[in-house]
């Protein structure tokens, strides 16, 4: 069983619209696909909309930008 928890699309850093991700998981036989743009949801309703009636389970995620004031660095959490 195929499984995609961490895909991006055109709202975020990805290049696809939330229905193009949704067909070409159908394409590759991905059985559970989320997408988790970076810091937005704009993207859900039209995923869960294409999914209806395909073969992909729609999982509603985000990836949430963070830092911390002791580091340098940028934390990403990805819920679902």
């Amino acid at each position: 069983m195929k499984i995609e928890l961490h895909v991006h699309s055109q709202y975020s850093d990805g290049a696809l619209t939330p229905a193009q991700l949704v067909n070409l998981a159908e394409e590759k036989n991905v059985k559970y696909l989320a997408i988790t743009d970076h810091d937005v949801i704009l993207g859900l309703k039209e995923g869960i909309s294409a999914s209806n009636g395909t073969e992909v389970n729609f999982i509603p995620g985000i990836e949430l930008s963070c830092s911390v004031s002791c580091s340098k660095d940028d934390i990403h959490i990805v819920g679902l």
